[in-house]
């Protein structure tokens, strides 16, 4: 049974304390005693006054919140927006509602661009699962310009229509011109180019080779291009000798592709070079065609003698270097081929010079760099060398007969004075050397001047 005498000590009541006869009174007389003494000390105890104002703060919100008028000119409208209204004039909210619209324009342009631009560099560079988890140094191999069945169609419809195949595969004049615009061409081997800042070399690969198997060690002043020798058995031939020309093999165990210094200094930084292996279809007879088209010097008056070496090589005249890529034979689609792209930053010598390098590796083929397309527009170049050397000779024949300052006459004067006072001995031989230095930096700091 549960004892609710406990409970009696929590009552409020009058009376503090009970007799002892309540106290010593059967079980079930308390319990009931007890019920009914708490339920009415319980409506003693509670105040419910504070119910009476429970309103007040309701009605005095809603009198605080009560609507302000503001009356308005016949030239004002009200702009309502997420941060609030503004009353505005009418002028001043056209003109705010079509600056807000050209922002929008602007935005939608941006963001056209933006979404144009990534699809197009994801319609130019392709993925292969085989190359594209490789790193460091390493990009995503690009996919070929076209499979082996299309590539055989358009080679059918290219002799159909009188063109050259190599034309129908999207390897254009212009597209050749680009890969060695500014550099040259060593057949079979690699083709580059260069611009005032960087310099593209393009690497022939072996057959097999892939870009996990590729090492590339490069300082400031050298290169040095490796593969694995795994890599290299399914390009030795049924004889037992190498396909690879030109390929040595290191101390390390490693094939040797390309090796050598540069020509001029590079940034050897981790974030200033990068090199990656893509797939393309080249014509090495074009390609040096049209690197030996980019040597030869042109005239003053280009147009005629283009027009002139056109004409020529349309009726076959033959002469070397006037042959266009539309003149040559019919011939078969180039096999797919791999080549390793390395892109470096030439290192500035100079802020404001240029440095174009004659070749891509001491000891290779060299170009003329003053028949550079990037600098035939230059053309005052020779005649601003020129008039700096002749103003530069004038200036030193000025000097030379400019007469001698107050300070070096007084010194030479001083000088003569002692020797002749001291005679020939060595006091005085050191006094006359020390006028002549004297002497001759007070020159030198007029040449100067």
């Amino acid at each position: 049974m549960v004892d609710y005498s406990k409970w009696d000590k929590l009552e409020v009541s009058d009376s503090d304390t009970e007799s002892d006869e309540e106290a010593s009174a059967p079980r079930k007389h308390e319990l009931r005693n007890s019920s009914s003494n708490s339920s009415s000390s319980s409506s003693r105890g509670i105040d419910y006054s504070k119910w009476d104002h429970i309103g007040d703060e309701e009605e005095e919100e809603e009198k605080a919140h009560a609507p302000r008028v503001r009356r308005l000119t016949k030239d004002q409208t009200v702009s309502i927006g997420p941060s609030g209204f503004d009353i505005l004039s009418k002028a001043e909210a056209t003109r705010r509602q079509q600056q807000q619209q050209q922002q929008r324009e602007q935005q939608e342009l941006l963001q056209k661009w933006v979404e144009e631009e990534q699809q197009e560099a994801l319609s130019e560079t392709g993925m292969s699962f085989e190359d594209a988890h490789e790193w460091p140094r390493c990009g995503a191999v690009q996919a070929a310009e076209l499979p082996p069945a299309a590539a055989a169609a358009a080679d059918a419809a290219a002799a159909a229509a009188g063109l050259p195949a190599v034309l129908s595969t999207g390897i254009g004049k212009a597209e050749m011109e680009k890969r060695i615009r500014n550099g040259g061409v060593s057949p079979g081997r690699y083709f580059w180019s260069q611009t005032p800042s960087e310099v593209t070399l393009s690497l022939l690969l072996p057959h097999g080779v892939r870009g996990r198997d590729l090492r590339v060690h490069l300082t400031e002043q050298t290169l040095r291009i490796c593969c694995t020798p795994d890599s290299l058995l399914s390009t030795t031939t049924s004889n037992g000798s190498s396909s690879i020309d030109g390929s040595i093999r290191s101390s390390i165990g490693e094939h040797v592709l390309l090796e050598g210094s540069f020509p001029h200094p590079v940034e050897a930084d981790d974030d200033c070079w990068l090199w990656e292996v893509t797939e393309r279809r080249i014509n090495w007879q074009q390609l040096q065609q049209l690197a030996e088209q980019q040597q030869q010097p042109q005239a003053p008056s280009s147009s005629s003698s283009t027009g002139s070496s056109s004409s020529d090589s349309s009726s076959g005249s033959g002469s070397n270097g006037s042959s266009s890529m539309q003149d040559l034979p019919q011939e078969v689609l180039p096999p797919p081929l791999f080549f390793l792209d390395l892109h470096l930053r030439k290192k500035k010598i100079l802020p404001t010079a240029d440095v174009w390098w004659p070749r891509i590796l001491k000891g290779e083929a060299g170009i003329d760099v003053s028949q550079l397309a990037g600098r035939r527009h230059r053309e005052k170049t020779q005649s601003f060398k020129d008039a700096w050397y002749a103003a530069h000779a004038a200036f030193k024949e000025k000097v030379k007969h400019h007469p001698r300052s107050n300070f070096a006459a007084l010194l030479a004067a001083a000088a003569a004075d002692a020797a002749a006072a001291d005679g020939d001995g060595p006091a005085g031989d050191s006094v006359a050397a020390k006028a002549a230095t004297a002497d001759g930096h007070d020159s030198a700091n007029q040449q100067q001047q």
